[in-house]
């Protein structure tokens, strides 16, 4: 058997045995995040029916609001929410896959790693299950808004109604320009959650799981109070990418931008894990 055969069949050995080892408890982080993306639909009826306009209409206005984060902190507006639901949401995500690669590599996953041929496949297979579980994540959003679009008996589109948009201080954007804000929005978001966690996971391989939790935690926050495309959390608020009509897919900058993070934890992370040692003995790259 040659080589790439043999990294390839490792790497699906890893796959596997990720998927079996962390099924029950990722279930119920989706079970989680299924309850919260449920309290953020109420969340937007109800801000809706504080304000005295229409609720949600669409499929593209619930999930929208799940997503909605907020614009950048000015001194000199008058009033600055802090979009703890969004917080709340990215810091469920980030833990969910946090936790499974560093417990495997002390437990169980130092006896697949003798089976993987190369740490490389190894490290590949926990990029794969981390981008799994993200679109896992993403996927439980967009059951939960269809849920409340057909019980609401709204639309079931990507169309963004005038009402929302005037609730959420964007009604001087045409439906038109934000739902096409949308629809780019929903095609970067989960790469930019991927290099979300890859960065996270790698920063936990050289300080630890809850130095790189911090990590994540203050660049999230970061990200609420700098409007700065080097920010991963930018892409991640659709009222940043609404507001500057800055289309994920169709920037060159912000493609870049979520291409290097992706590289710098992909590359970065199994420069390092080939490079640990994981006995208590030399470190030894394969």
């Amino acid at each position: 058997m040659s080589h790439f055969a043999r990294s390839i069949r490792a790497l699906f050995c890893c796959i596997k045995a990720d998927l079996y080892g962390s099924w029950r408890t990722t279930c119920c982080y989706i079970g989680a995040a299924i309850i919260l993306f449920g309290l953020l639909a109420l969340s937007g009826w109800l801000q809706a029916a504080a304000d005295g306009i229409e609720g949600p209409k669409s499929f593209g206005d619930v999930i929208a609001y799940f997503f909605s984060g907020s614009k950048p902190f000015v001194f000199t507006r008058e009033r600055f929410e802090f979009p703890i639901g969004w917080f709340v949401m990215m810091m469920l995500v980030t833990h969910m896959t946090l936790w499974y690669p560093f417990r495997d590599i002390r437990g169980f996953g130092t006896l697949v790693l003798s089976r993987c041929y190369t740490r490389w496949s190894w490290w590949v297979g926990k990029c794969v299950w981390v981008a799994l579980c993200v679109l896992a994540f993403f996927a439980a959003a967009c059951i939960v808004a269809y849920i409340a679009v057909v019980f609401g008996g709204g639309a079931r589109n990507l169309a963004l109604s005038p009402s929302f948009l005037t609730m959420m201080d964007i009604s001087y954007i045409s439906p038109e320009q934000a739902q096409q804000s949308l629809s780019s929005f929903l095609v970067g978001a989960p790469f930019a959650v991927m290099g979300c966690c890859l960065v996270q996971l790698f920063v936990s391989l050289l300080f630890g799981p809850t130095i790189s939790y911090v990590f994540t935690s203050s660049m999230l926050t970061l990200s609420v109070l700098i409007g700065n495309p080097l920010l991963w959390g930018d892409h991640l608020m659709f009222l940043r990418v609404a507001s500057s009509d800055g289309a994920i897919a169709g920037s060159v900058v912000d493609a870049a931008v979520l291409l290097l993070w992706l590289t710098i934890a992909c590359v970065g992370g199994g420069i390092v894990f080939s490079r640990t040692d994981l006995m208590g003995g030399d470190s030894s790259g394969d």
